[in-house]
């Protein structure tokens, strides 16, 4: 994990009354979790109106969470926000996410600037159901 994500887990469990724990597994698919939910984190350098989430993490996290009678949260902090996303709500709503193949980079940790085809989808930030002031 990250050292913002981490950042993230203990501003969130602070200020959010969202207890979290960091998931001991480095190769799991959400980041950290909690009696009630599973969360995946994300950290943007630059604020964007709708944020992306990739299908695959998604997909698994969305099941993981309904076998498990977990929420699925999706926490996406950019710049000095916090935005905290239902993932199971909005698709109870049947929100699109409008998910389709797109040219990204391959990773985000790295200056490289090779791009691979991605299945990912956008949130707009107006379907947070918190936002916070980091």
């Amino acid at each position: 994990m990250k050292n913002e994500e981490r950042k993230m887990i203990k501003f969130i469990s602070i200020y959010s009354n969202q207890s979290l724990k960091e998931c001991e597994n480095e190769y799991n698919r959400f980041d950290a979790y909690n009696d009630f939910s599973i969360v995946e984190l994300k950290y943007r350098k630059s604020h964007y109106d709708q944020t992306m989430i990739e299908f695959d993490k998604f997909s698994y996290n969305h099941m993981y969470s309904k076998l498990n009678n977990k929420k699925f949260m999706y926490i996406v902090r950019m710049q000095d926000f916090v935005y905290i996303f239902d993932i199971n709500k909005l698709i109870e709503e049947k929100y699109d996410f409008n998910f389709g193949w797109r040219d990204l980079p391959k990773t985000t940790e790295f200056n490289k600037k090779q791009t691979v085809k991605k299945f990912v989808g956008y949130i707009d930030i107006k379907e947070v159901i918190k936002k916070l002031v980091m």
